[in-house]
């Protein structure tokens, strides 16, 4: 694709698109819905999708040799004669699998996510210079030839010489300092985002399936409200004051609408892109016109557009349209 046909940001409202750069980005979206159904395709073909339905159907305790007739037996009539030759008696099926996946979840999740406690720490990395700097006892020498001293607890010069020893335990208290700072600062942001909870629906999912898939961290856009008061001397007013913060979130992502590039093999980390599910509201899509990098125009004619098709979905077994 031309370097110029991605440079700008169409979609403000009332831009004209010329028909060379609409020509170009049709083609952009063509060869990107190629993308989309060689994964959709790719994953078909791999055979997961039927592990896992056998997975879950062993979980909730479903037997092929229980299942009714399908519609097609009883579309053609055998399923009626399959009831006139055999003898009707009751079968039991004991579930034995979903207490096992269960304890075993349950088990994972208590060591691995404690509720009050956290399942990691940081610690300042070691510089081995440092290490052994802390042992030299000379005088430290500035670049201008002086030698700094040490000072007390008033800030007064002792006249004994900063040696390099004690630079080097500086700068090492200084990073433990800081460490700790930004171990907080990342507790906040895995609380606010529901990290723990995230990570207990993924264990769910790899128990039951064999797959659990977590999203992120990616930056999402959160306002903040607050009424802060004004006051002129005679009265008060109160304004309300908005701020846009941008932090960290990850989530737990359904297996069933992840479609990673099917030449990565079993490491996903080969998978050229991953394409996600994912359903958008009428709503939700009006709010995207006059947005920069969408296109006004497109996007009306797709909410004035009615469906083709219709598709009956079940059991979270998604496929994409």
């Amino acid at each position: 694709m031309p370097q110029e046909a991605y440079q700008d940001s169409p979609g403000a409202p009332g831009d004209d698109i010329s028909a060379d750069r609409l020509r170009r980005i049709e083609s952009m979206a063509e060869n990107i819905l190629k993308k989309r159904d060689e994964a959709v395709i790719g994953r078909n073909s791999s055979g997961v999708e039927r592990r896992w339905r056998e997975d879950q159907d062993a979980f909730d305790g479903f037997d092929e040799s229980l299942r009714k007739g399908s519609m097609l037996d009883y579309a053609t009539g055998d399923m009626y004669a399959k009831a006139n030759t055999e003898p009707n008696r009751s079968e039991v099926l004991v579930n034995i699998i979903r207490g096992k996946v269960e304890t075993a979840e349950g088990r994972f999740t208590d060591i691995q996510l404690p509720v009050d406690d956290r399942n990691w720490a940081l610690k300042p990395t070691p510089v081995p210079e440092l290490v052994a700097s802390t042992k030299d006892m000379r005088p430290l020498v500035t670049e201008t030839g002086e030698i700094p001293q040490k000072i007390d607890l008033d800030g007064k010069p002792t006249g004994e010489p900063f040696t390099v020893a004690d630079k080097a335990r500086m700068i090492m208290d200084q990073a433990k300092e800081r460490m700790q700072g930004m171990e907080k600062e990342i507790d906040d942001q895995l609380t606010e985002c529901g990290y723990n909870a995230e990570c207990r629906k993924v264990v769910r999912d790899a128990a039951r399936l064999g797959t659990g898939i977590l999203k992120g961290p990616n930056i999402v856009k959160k306002l903040n409200r607050a009424w802060l008061a004004r006051s002129s001397g005679e009265r008060t007013v109160y304004v309300m004051k908005v701020v846009e913060e941008h932090t960290p979130n990850s989530k737990r992502v359904d297996p069933w609408n992840i479609y990673p590039d099917p030449n990565c093999e079993d490491d996903i980390r080969r998978a050229s892109y991953i394409w996600e599910y994912a359903e958008i509201l009428p709503r939700d899509l009006r709010g995207l016109m006059g947005v920069e990098g969408y296109l006004t125009d497109q996007i009306r004619k797709v909410l004035d557009e009615q469906p083709n098709r219709t598709r009956t979905v079940h059991h979270n077994k998604k496929t994409m349209p």
